[in-house]
């Protein structure tokens, strides 16, 4: 009888589970008209809590049919005995463990529903999250997924040490392009720049819109002499990338900016000395791209100057080596 107990108080537990990630489900479906996830919930958290579910179900299932099949093993040895002992007695409990059988039949039966029904609601709910992050134009992640992973990028980066570089893109006087063929073909451009970058980048890179016509990249275990040559290869396939509007052939180019994370930032921190980067890009005339140091802002040296080389870098490099370095004593010292 233990183990009937285990088998059905295991049940119950994975129908109350069940019935949490449908009231969930139904939940963020009620909250998908504003494509954002709902305030105050975090989508990693909401992903630990399908996986949960999922390995709940799946766990009652393989309890339920290993107790099915002790319960069949008994039923085979008392089968044995009533043959050899009273028919009687043999009767009665061949009827009660039949009954058992019968009973747990129909238990996995409707934990197989479950199951089904349980994956359909985890499928949704990850669609769900999926249409929090994305940005609808171009499918890249949009700001609130960017701030997400970066988040948790800083996080990692200051645990194991390895670099991080954040990219933020601009396109140069977008304005011009809506003003003059339209809004819809602004978005086509926006999907032709958003591809050009992608495809530029490489597989582990994270590309997100940032907002408007602005796009931003997060190059993890990448330094920012590295992140510099990707961005240079960046400006120059979006300067030679053309889109047909109106019967003409338009082209763009853009400006970029670049910061590699200290021991000591935040998200803030970081963002914005890659948007002063931004800046200063612009103020040089755009179609260039620059570089903060942690001190002040740098303009990179040009694709057609720099070695493809991965051993290549800017001979200052050295400075934001040793500016990380004083930033990470200050810390220890707390001076």
């Amino acid at each position: 009888m233990d183990t009937n107990w285990t088998a059905a108080l295991a049940i119950v537990a994975s129908f109350i589970q069940l019935a949490a990630g449908l009231g969930l489900g139904l939940w963020l479906g009620r909250n998908r008209a504003g494509r954002h996830a709902p305030k105050g919930i975090d989508p990693a958290a909401i992903e630990q809590l399908v996986a949960s579910l999922e390995e709940v179900a799946s766990n009652v299932a393989a309890d339920v049919g290993a107790h099915s099949s002790q319960v069949g093993e008994k039923a085979e040895q008392l089968r044995c005995l009533a043959d050899a002992n009273s028919e009687s007695l043999g009767s009665v409990v061949l009827a009660v463990v039949g009954q058992i059988i019968d009973s747990n039949a129909r238990l996995q039966k409707q934990l197989a529903v479950a199951e089904i029904k349980l994956e359909q609601q985890s499928e949704s709910i990850r669609s769900h999250l999926a249409e929090a992050r994305t940005d609808v134009l171009t499918g890249l992640l949009n700001r609130r997924g960017f701030e997400n992973e970066l988040t948790r990028r800083i996080a990692e980066s200051k645990r194991t040490r390895h670099p991080l570089t954040l990219m933020l893109i601009d396109i140069d006087h977008f304005k011009k392009v809506n003003d003059r063929f339209g809004h819809l073909s602004g978005d086509i451009m926006l999907r032709a720049v958003a591809r050009s970058i992608s495809a530029t980048m490489r597989e582990m890179d994270l590309v997100a819109r940032f907002g408007g016509e602005e796009f931003a990249v997060i190059c993890p275990a990448t330094p920012v002499h590295d992140a510099l040559l990707a961005g240079e290869r960046v400006r120059r396939v979006v300067a030679e990338t053309s889109v047909e509007l109106d019967d003409q052939s338009v082209s763009v180019t853009v400006s970029l900016g670049l910061a590699q994370a200290f021991t000591a930032d935040d998200l803030a921190d970081f963002v914005q000395r890659a948007d002063e980067a931004l800046y200063a890009a612009k103020d040089s005339g755009r179609d260039a791209t620059w570089y903060h140091d942690g001190r002040e802002c740098r303009p990179a040296p040009r694709a057609d100057q720099v070695s493809c080389s991965p051993t290549s870098a800017p001979d200052d490099h050295l400075e934001v080596v040793c500016d990380d370095l004083r930033r990470r004593l200050k810390d220890v010292t707390g001076a």
